[in-house]
């Protein structure tokens, strides 16, 4: 899974401080794997707002960027169970309407795309089926 910079930040902040053993141990594990290199952190500014909140943005000279400017995502491997923990996490924080916007496209990753790829590997499956089924009604004929 492809997760920006700021994507990876705004996870440690939302993953669980406190809990139990096999919990903090899948956090741990979820964090070494978002851990940011050093040249990544060196990129990060942060900046206070107007209303006295800190901002966390990128500087563009140090981030690692495209040719295009655009922020180039670091590949996180994850395993299929701590996906679905940080979809857990996150589907909670909705549920409570206490999801922050800057997890908007960590949502969408960990809860949104997988929900759409299973409907298609679902359908992909009962695809298959019935062409399993007309194959075994032709050859009966």
């Amino acid at each position: 899974m492809e997760l920006t910079i700021i994507e990876r930040i705004v996870l440690f902040n939302l993953l669980p401080k406190e809990g139990n053993f096999k919990t903090l141990k899948m956090v741990r594990q979820i964090r070494e794997a978002a851990s940011l290199q050093k040249d990544e952190q060196d990129s990060i500014v942060q900046e206070a707002g107007p209303d006295g909140q800190v901002r966390i943005g990128l500087d563009a000279k140090k981030a690692p960027m495209d040719p295009e400017g655009k922020e180039i995502p670091k590949d996180i491997t994850l395993s299929e169970a701590k996906v679905e923990y940080v979809a857990e996490v996150l589907t909670e924080l909705d549920k409570k309407e206490k999801l922050p916007d800057d997890a908007f496209t960590l949502y969408e990753k960990f809860v949104v795309e997988p929900a759409e790829r299973k409907i298609v590997e679902d359908a992909n499956k009962v695809d298959d089926a019935a062409k399993a089924e007309s194959v075994r009604t032709r050859s009966r004929l």
